[in-house]
């Protein structure tokens, strides 16, 4: 019953944020065509792989790509021979991802698949005869060549070489290296890089080793070079180990480097196509796809296809659901419409990116327009019924649940959405108890849906039964504040005003945003207080439970948050004042919600701002800023009593306050105006007792 949302993170909050945190809808990428069509679908915008070695270490090189054809564009695959290495290694002795690149491409030329293992291994022989024909101890850049060819080597898995040796000379020469050079931040980097390809190995030296460590202090060094950028992304995404925070820190080396390359385009597509391939990896693990990486790609698509509607709708409702940039992601919703006037995916979306911009009517009306298109879309049903439960129109949410359930009626989670809004509308109060169980046996360690039964329990006047099962969710989650309210609501009904505050203010602590939490903790204090006056007068009082939930002819209704305020007339009722019913008091209540018409069906009325009096009146949507400001500003820990409803000022206007203190208490008189202030502009009336 907590957090039912209308985003991927934050709450949405309908009906005292008792919905479920986990998403009615979730975003999806593409969400036309569905997660795991997207990445297949960005990818068609990129060049294919390169064909990789069919080696042992294939799967760590295909990640650690040096991309120096990107940067050097005239080295081609097939002029990698070895006469081409050797002119690399005599010619260019500074460039060091040039030379790792050479030597890379080259062994994996030959072992990948092309040549026998006997030929491979001839020439490898050749390679590394002339490697070390050439290797000074005292020259860091033999150093490199020789340490990088052995890690080549030792992940090759040939059985004719030693691979446990191999990785560990790789790793002393390039520790040699550092010792050179320390300050060369190209040499921490490529230790790294035979960190991540020889990580397998069992060798005691790696597990003394931090390649994240090595990795920054690279980058304490100011490097301008875009190619040494390039490769420490590439590394970090190599070392990753499926964090969010390390692929976070490759995504900002990667476009540092087309930061510092901005006209490179086969830059920008390889870069991009690493995050593409990034996303797919989310994809197969099912993990949330962090929102940065989101925001790339589409940027990315509009940034090549200025028309491409569905890029402009899933940037559009990227922003929307996560509560950020709501202009730019309405704009691009409207930009997608306006591509595809009559798609019915976008004008979901555009009318969510109205609701977050607080335009309610132009939110309804764009999704049921998007509902008359496609009624069968489960996301237009979703948003719709959490929109009429925020400008609390109960009746339009229900039919909405209805028909989602209809379409699965084992869903735990509209289930429990459903429950709750029925069992506080007091609707279908049974039907509510049904499908809280449901949901509750599904999940049975869910606190939030343990309260909704809980709920649906108190409503169908079955108090023991909803007490065992609040305490049962608040040994699951003692933090949920609505467990300690509603289990106040509880307490009140069976006339246990001291325990039912203290679970109250307990739960306002915890959750002080949660609907109708101050008012009711005011009254409960103006309860007690007024009890202890009557008492102090030696008068009698009636028990909550004797007074609330019934009707004039004796039949029991469901509880509600009215039933605070009648009770309060009551005890009023002891003092001499008149009696006021209980219809009078809802009628009351409902003044203070304006509605306004929208065209369309029966199910079309909205508000402008949610009704400052519905028990919705929460977030609009994850907005902190739109809760209401009427809330009652009092805890009457002076001795002080502040009515904030009208019907008071009504009676007050023909009682005395005197009557408080004496026994003729039939006797009406007018109120001492030192003792009796009205507030004109807010209605709100102030008595003192004395």
């Amino acid at each position: 019953m907590l957090n039912h949302t209308f985003s991927n993170k934050g709450t949405f909050n309908p009906f005292s944020r008792r919905f479920n945190g986990v998403n009615f809808l979730t975003f999806n990428l593409l969400r036309f065509a569905g997660v795991a069509f997207f990445s297949a679908f960005l990818l068609m915008f990129f060049s294919p792989l390169e064909s990789l070695a069919q080696s042992g270490s294939a799967s760590v090189a295909s990640k650690i790509d040096f991309g120096v054809n990107v940067f050097t564009p005239h080295f081609k695959f097939e002029e990698i021979d070895l006469k081409a290495v050797k002119k690399v290694l005599e010619s260019d002795t500074k460039n060091l991802p040039v030379r790792a690149f050479v030597l890379y491409t080259y062994v994996n030329n030959i072992t990948g698949g092309t040549k026998a293992i006997n030929e491979s291994a001839f020439e490898l022989e050749k390679l590394l005869s002339f490697v070390l024909l050439r290797y000074d101890p005292q020259i860091s850049a033999t150093c490199f060549d020789r340490g990088y060819l052995y890690m080549i080597i030792a992940g090759l898995g040939y059985q004719n070489y030693n691979n446990k040796i191999y990785a560990l000379m790789a790793l002393c020469d390039m520790a040699t290296l550092l010792r050179m050079e320390p300050l060369n931040p190209y040499y921490h980097l490529f230790y790294t890089v035979v960190y991540a390809s020889l990580k397998d190995q069992d060798i005691s030296e790696f597990k003394l080793y931090d390649p994240l460590e090595e990795l920054k202090k690279a980058l304490s060094f100011d490097v301008s070079d875009p190619q040494f950028h390039y490769i420490i992304a590439s590394t970090f995404l190599a070392v990753a180990q499926a964090s969010t925070d390390i692929h976070q820190l490759a995504y900002a080396e990667f476009m540092q480097s087309v930061k510092l390359a901005p006209k490179n385009k086969a830059l920008k597509e390889k870069v991009f196509k690493n995050l593409i391939e990034l996303l797919s990896d989310y994809d197969a693990r099912k993990i949330k796809k962090p929102l940065w990486l989101e925001e790339s790609a589409y940027l990315y698509l509009i940034e090549k296809d200025q028309d491409s509607a569905a890029a402009h709708n899933n940037l559009g409702y990227l922003y929307t659901m996560n509560n950020i940039k709501l202009d730019a992601g309405l704009a691009h919703c409207k930009k997608a419409i306006a591509l595809d006037p009559n798609n019915p995916v976008y004008l979901h979306s555009l009318g969510c990116a109205y609701y977050k911009n607080r335009d309610i009517k132009k939110a309804v009306a764009t999704l049921k327009k998007a509902y008359s298109l496609n009624p069968e879309l489960k996301e237009v049903h979703e948003h719709l019924s959490e929109i009429y439960l925020q400008i609390n129109d109960s009746d339009s949410a229900i039919k909405h649940f209805e028909y989602m359930l209809s379409q699965d009626t084992n869903d735990a989670l509209i289930n429990n959405n459903y429950a709750y809004v029925l069992a506080e509308s007091n609707q279908k109060l049974d039907t509510a108890l049904k499908c809280s169980e449901l949901a509750a046996a599904a999940e049975s360690e869910n606190a939030i849906y343990l309260d909704t039964l809980a709920w649906a329990y108190f409503k169908n006047n079955m108090l023991k039964e909803a007490l065992e099962t609040l305490e049962r969710a608040i040994k699951i989650d003692p933090a949920l504040g609505a467990l300690y309210m509603h289990k106040g609501d509880i307490l009140f009904y069976d006339d246990k005003i001291n325990e039912a505050l203290d679970n109250y203010n307990r739960g306002y602590l915890l959750d002080p945003l949660f609907p109708y939490a101050s008012e009711n903790i005011s009254m409960l204090n103006s309860i007690k207080l007024m009890r202890a006056k009557l008492e102090s007068l030696k008068k009698s009082y009636p028990k909550v439970s004797e007074i609330v939930c019934i009707d004039e002819k004796g039949q029991r209704r469901p509880f509600s948050y009215d039933e605070y305020t009648y009770y309060f007339h009551k005890l009023f009722e002891q003092l001499g004042f008149a009696p006021v019913g209980f219809e009078q008091i809802r009628s009351e209540q409902k003044k203070k919600a304006v509605t306004l018409e929208i065209s369309g069906d029966a199910d079309s009325k909205t508000t402008e701002e949610p009704p400052r009096t519905a028990p919705l009146k929460k977030k609009l949507l994850n907005d902190e800023s739109s809760v209401g400001d009427e809330l009652l500003k009092f805890m009457n820990t002076t001795g002080e009593v502040i009515f904030y409803d009208k019907t008071f000022e009504v009676i007050l206007k023909n009682t005395s306050e005197n009557t408080l203190d004496k026994k003729n208490e039939t006797t009406p008189a007018q109120p001492d105006e030192k003792n009796q202030e009205i507030n004109k502009d807010s209605g709100e009336v102030e008595i003192i007792i004395k």
